[in-house]
């Protein structure tokens, strides 16, 4: 169907490549707009760059002692 649709049209490949890379910036920029302006989004980036600082530091403390 969309084949037809463009054939009808007399579209260029150069034309078609162009808008669907805009189509697919757009679809892009918004998901990531949406992602990051999600405020559980950044609960959960920040609590599990706690949990992995403390299991680090866990891990630091259990090799100092073998040592």
């Amino acid at each position: 169907l969309i084949k037809r649709i463009l054939e009808g049209l007399k579209v260029t490949v150069p034309g078609i490549i162009f808008a669907t890379l805009g189509i697919l910036v757009i679809f892009f920029h918004n998901l990531f707009d949406f992602i990051f302006s999600s405020p559980a989004y950044w609960v959960a980036f920040w609590g599990s760059m706690m949990l992995l600082s403390k299991l680090l530091s866990l891990e630091a403390k259990l090799h100092r002692k073998k040592v």
